[in-house]
């Protein structure tokens, strides 16, 4: 539901973060099944399920922004390549 939701407001190459307060957001904690802070939900556009790390340190967050900005990079660089086929093929 949630990826779904991502995919359809923001597109497939969208990642978003954000912090929330687990006492404020108290649907996405159930929606998630959050049981301990800090905790970091990634929510990817081409993945069907959603991964929740409880108990996530520093290190390991530096780790999984450095994937997904190496994701993103790879899928900007894949849809660059194929505009300009597509501008190739009209010229």
């Amino acid at each position: 539901m949630m990826e779904e939701r991502v995919r359809t407001n923001f597109g497939d190459g969208t990642l978003l973060y954000n912090w929330v307060d687990c006492d404020a957001g108290e649907d996405l904690v159930e929606h998630f099944n959050v049981d301990s802070v800090p905790s970091l939900v990634t929510v990817l556009p081409h993945r069907q399920e959603a991964e929740v790390l409880p108990g996530i340190t520093p290190e390991q967050l530096t780790e999984k922004i450095t994937q997904a900005d190496s994701f993103i990079k790879t899928l900007f660089e894949q849809e660059k390549q194929l505009a300009f086929r597509e501008i190739e093929d009209l010229v």
